[in-house]
């Protein structure tokens, strides 16, 4: 187990990182291994990232390097036992085209060949009770928790913080249902099956693309990485036909914003609009793990931090909630964000327990906790 070993790398992209920049000693290796056998999440997760800097052009490591490695975590386990590759899942809702999908093939399909002696650790990780599943074509994430999936299509979705969407395949169309939360998403071409994510009201077709689809409480913010995208209103008001305007094509560099139209008498109900000056990057910062703000005001800087964590920051003073800041901050680290606000001029945090703060200024009396 990793436990304790506080240098050790904590997921995939750090393992790959720290292999990508030194050759592993003795010991980090025997580190892989043991993470690799907590649970088949993690040799999932390694494996995806893998094929996903492999896509990218960005992989350091050969293929036979990383089988090696898989290869020791599977001498490590005990009693490794072979799987069948036609093991299923549950299925999804009929008609998907995932519905039924091997655990080989889940893991090791568009993997080379000899990368399938990986299939013998994911056995002795099933062996021991350890069993990921499809969980109907649903997938949701907590408050502060992240995830990657990989459909049957080859398509990667890397899932945010407090989340969820619904995966249906069908022969005609690969449909995504976001009901909340946020998602990257890297879309695998097909051009029989058209890609397209609804987010509310607004359907997003992806055109071999990567892009990114935050749901907000008041809009909808779609950010353009590479490619292109339409977004599209797809739904009528009662009594009017649907909409037949044009859908507005965003690609690599833009972002749209999709709002309700709340105007009398409207002829539809989404405004939808190209944002003058965007920065898909920034949007997708959390895909790396951070939070980047430019020229944000404070009060929405602290909304972004608590997306990740318990914490609650208490501002009495409205001119101290519009301060404008610029930064880029660890997505799972607010403290980081507070201490940074402790050395503007004038300004304390204050901490009053584990998962509360004040800030307010110097000159100000301070109040009685509540």
């Amino acid at each position: 187990m990793n436990l304790g070993k506080k240098n050790a790398p904590a997921n995939a992209p750090e393992w790959l990182a720290e292999a990508g920049n030194q050759e592993l000693t003795p010991s980090q290796r025997a580190d892989l291994a043991d993470w690799l056998r907590e649970s088949p999440a993690h040799v999932r997760e390694f494996l995806q990232m893998t094929l996903i800097q492999q896509d990218l052009g960005k992989l350091k490591i050969s293929p036979k390097q990383i089988e090696s490695w898989v290869d020791e975590a599977t001498a490590a386990a005990k009693e490794p036992t072979q799987i069948s590759p036609n093991v299923e899942f549950p299925s999804t809702r009929e008609g998907s085209s995932v519905a039924r999908v091997g655990l080989a093939s889940f893991l090791f399909g568009r993997l080379p060949g000899g990368w399938l002696s990986a299939a013998c650790l994911a056995g002795a990780l099933l062996a021991g009770g350890l069993i990921f599943r499809w969980q109907e074509g649903r997938y949701t994430t907590a408050l502060g928790e992240q995830r990657i999936v990989t459909l049957a299509d080859g398509s990667v979705i890397e899932i945010n913080t407090d989340s969820a969407l619904e995966v249906r395949f069908s022969k005609h169309q690969r449909a995504i249902h976001m009901m909340k939360g946020e998602a990257f998403f890297r879309v695998a071409h097909d051009a029989s099956r058209p890609f397209v994510v609804s987010a509310g009201e607004a359907d997003v077709k992806a055109i071999g693309t990567q892009f990114n689809v935050r749901m907000r409480s008041d809009s909808t913010l779609v950010s353009v990485i590479e490619g292109t995208v339409e977004v599209r209103d797809d739904t009528s008001t009662a009594g009017l036909a649907p909409s037949v305007e044009p859908p507005v094509r965003v690609t690599t560099g833009e972002e749209a914003s999709i709002t309700p139209v709340r105007r009398q008498n409207a002829k539809k109900r989404l405004e939808i609009a190209k944002i003058a000056e965007s920065s898909p990057q920034r949007s997708a910062s959390w895909t790396r793990g951070r939070v980047e703000f430019e020229n944000t005001a404070l009060g929405d800087v602290l909304s972004e931090f608590q997306r990740y964590r318990d914490v609650h920051v208490i501002i009495d003073d409205e001119d101290i909630r519009q301060l404008r800041l610029t930064g880029s901050f660890d997505a799972h680290d607010p403290d980081s964000a507070l201490a940074f606000i402790a050395t503007l001029p004038d300004l304390s945090v204050e901490e009053i327990d584990a998962h509360t703060f004040r800030i307010h200024r110097h000159s100000q009396q301070r109040t009685s906790h509540p």
